[in-house]
């Protein structure tokens, strides 16, 4: 049973990963946002730091690693499965939801993985190289 539920779990969040990569302008979309995005902190951070060599103990080159390090955060833990839930209450979906054969709980979870590595692979991997260069 347990390994039944472990292969439904993978099955759904992967039909979920699918589903958010699934629309092309979207996902060229938010990578083109993000980098556009990390230049324009570069280009603020540059100028705020205007050839200081810290500010508050920071250096910037030290604050542009937090920058991009909190891009991989948000990405991970910005999709949980209250995510999910609310917006199933909101649109009135939580009643087929509820009826369908799979746990509601295993079901929220998957979405909210396979929401979290399309993030990952689409937001996060791009800027980390972006911001290592």
């Amino acid at each position: 049973m347990m390994l039944r539920s472990f292969f439904s779990f993978f099955a759904l969040a992967r039909i979920s990963f699918k589903e958010s990569i699934s629309y092309a302008i979207e996902v060229w979309g938010k990578l083109f946002f993000m980098i556009l995005s990390y230049m324009v902190w570069y280009y603020l951070w540059n100028a705020i730091y205007n050839g200081r060599q810290e500010i508050a103990g920071m250096t910037l080159a030290a604050t542009l690693t937090h920058l991009t390090i909190s891009v991989f955060v948000d990405a991970s833990v910005k999709n949980g499965p209250m995510k999910f839930v609310g917006e199933a209450i909101l649109t009135g979906d939580i009643g087929k939801e509820l009826i369908r054969p799979v746990s509601f709980q295993t079901l929220c979870m998957a979405q909210a993985a396979g929401k979290t590595v399309s993030d990952i692979i689409i937001e996060s991997f791009p800027i980390l190289l972006f911001g290592v260069a």
